[in-house]
């Protein structure tokens, strides 16, 4: 059950949507941004500059579902967020965002348990966390008492989370004794496919393996066809995204893996700029989809069922094109986490 200052936490989380939404609508037209807005556009540009990976049209996709979330998801599906204890505690977070604003479901959690949040040492996303903590202040100066950042733990930190490959559990031992550790475990996202995909399908398909450049943890890594199955139709379908190639860590990565490939006999299928290859582990690298194929639905569960620890999410044909959305939602397990520390 929520208590008053959770939800005022929402509420200040409902007014900042709406804000984002103004400064999406604004974004074709910079000179009109007021001082806040106009901050965040040109800390999305810097980071887009520093980290080519986080691109300046990936990240306003992201505000731009961020404040649908927060307009809409946020206020309809309230039974997630009623799940979320107030347990105010000082909590250190070491993550690694692959994508921009990957952390936003994080930090929504914790904002509502009413924790004070530290952000340690030097993340990938090179500011966008900070830019958007300022943009927050705009709706409530008093944002600013429940979120930090540090280069160390600090000593007072009553329990950490972290992305499970960031530190080996020795290092966890040695800097966090006798303190609850929540590990994020590393997941992807599946897809079934049947053959009978259509054009449409298969291109709201295409947008779950390479929008993001196929790094969120909610992007299509693997899909599951029927043996014998064609991917002339999925080629075709991602002739949308071509250009990628022309991102020169994405087509390092791509060129890297078809030389492996090549250098080693190894066979794949590949449209010029993304290789498919039938392999049975989960995780495929930038530039790469792995397939596997099932004789039928049983022998499909099978497979899939001792992936589930692994699998964020599984995508059939209804749910092609939802990838964008990149898990904007609390983490259950981060709930279950804080009730019980």
């Amino acid at each position: 059950m929520q208590n008053n200052e959770q939800t005022s936490f929402i509420n200040i989380l409902l007014q900042s949507g709406k804000l984002l939404g103004k400064f999406i609508r604004m974004n074709n037209n910079q000179e009109l941004f007021e001082p806040d807005l106009r901050a965040l556009h040109v800390s999305i540009v810097k980071t887009s500059q520093i980290n080519s990976w986080f691109t300046l049209d990936h990240s306003i996709t992201r505000i731009e579902y961020i404040s649908k979330y927060l307009c809409e998801s946020l206020k309809q599906d309230i039974s997630i967020h009623r799940k979320i204890p107030f347990v105010n505690k000082k909590i250190g977070i070491i993550i690694e965002d692959r994508i921009p604003f990957e952390f936003f479901p994080f930090f929504i959690t914790f904002y509502i348990s009413g924790c004070h949040q530290t952000y340690i040492g030097k993340t990938r996303d090179d500011g966008l966390i900070q830019a958007f903590v300022k943009f927050l202040e705009r709706v409530d100066s008093g944002v600013k008492n429940y979120i930090s950042f540090s280069e160390r733990i600090p000593k007072d930190t009553q329990a950490l989370v972290m992305n499970e490959e960031s530190f080996s559990a020795d290092l966890i031992r040695k800097y966090i004794k006798n303190k609850p550790v929540h590990f994020i475990k590393k997941r992807t996202g599946i897809a079934v496919l049947k053959g009978d995909e259509s054009a449409y399908q298969l291109g709201l398909l295409a947008k779950d393996v390479l929008l993001f450049f196929g790094m969120g943890k909610e992007n299509v890594k693997k899909v599951y066809i029927p043996v014998n199955y064609d991917f002339s139709n999925f080629f075709h379908a991602t002739e949308e995204y071509h250009e990628i190639i022309n991102h020169n860590k994405y087509a390092n990565n791509y060129q890297y893996h078809q030389s492996l490939y090549l250098f080693n006999r190894i066979p794949f299928l590949d449209n010029g700029f993304l290789i498919v290859k039938e392999d049975k582990s989960l995780f495929a690298p930038t530039g790469v989809l792995y397939y596997e194929t099932y004789i039928n639905q049983d022998d499909l569960n099978m497979k899939i069922s001792v992936l589930e620890d692994r699998v964020r999410i599984r995508y059939t044909e209804s749910d092609f094109g939802n990838s964008v959305r990149q898990s904007l939602q609390p983490d259950e397990e981060l709930i279950r986490f804080l009730s019980s520390i």
